[in-house]
């Protein structure tokens, strides 16, 4: 149901790469909408493809074009392995925020930041340099640990910042990505 729910997302085709569209789909819209084909001779009726088709593989290019975003967006900024694996409970209420900072070595609000950037997109969609990204987050975490506050840390930081999305996650509210840009 992976795929159902890769599907149900906002569907921006804005995001779309114009060379993510297979020419066979180029060719039916160009032949469909217009009165030009890139073929010389016309096609007969039944070799057209059916418009269901073109719109499941308009879908699926879609679909693969935000998995390969997502998965690039991760490798972006350096996550350790562990923490990958961690970070796949952020959506729990039960979230071990201090098994992240002992895993990401006191970095914890960077690693959490910058999955969650990634996994709601805003990194691609606001075109985010990894490097200028990166170098955001670490002044962020620098800042909360120059003081050595006690209880007004980059742990709280990341804590508020995770039940922050596990709220939105749990209500649905993560799914309309203009609220996301209200916080």
């Amino acid at each position: 149901m992976l795929i159902i729910a890769l599907l149900d997302e906002d569907d921006d085709l804005s995001e779309v790469q114009p060379d993510a569209v297979p020419n066979e789909v180029r060719e039916w819209l160009a032949s469909t909408f217009t009165n030009k084909s890139n073929n010389s001779q016309k096609r007969r009726p039944e070799d057209k493809p059916k418009f269901r088709s073109v719109a499941h593989a308009i879908r699926a290019g879609i679909m693969v074009d935000r998995i390969y975003r997502r998965l690039a967006g991760a490798t972006a900024l350096h996550i350790p392995p562990d923490a990958a694996v961690l970070l796949k409970g952020v959506d729990e209420w039960c979230f071990d925020v201090f098994a992240l900072n002992n895993t990401c070595k006191g970095q914890v609000l960077r690693c959490l930041s910058a999955d969650l950037l990634n996994r709601y997109g805003l990194i691609h969609k606001f075109k985010i340099p990894s490097s200028n990204l990166e170098k955001f987050l670490l002044q962020i975490e620098q800042g909360y640990t120059k003081y050595s506050n006690p209880y007004h840390n980059n742990l709280h930081a990341a804590d508020v910042t995770q039940t922050v999305h596990y709220s939105l996650w749990a209500t649905g509210l993560a799914e309309f990505p203009s609220i996301l840009c209200l916080i």
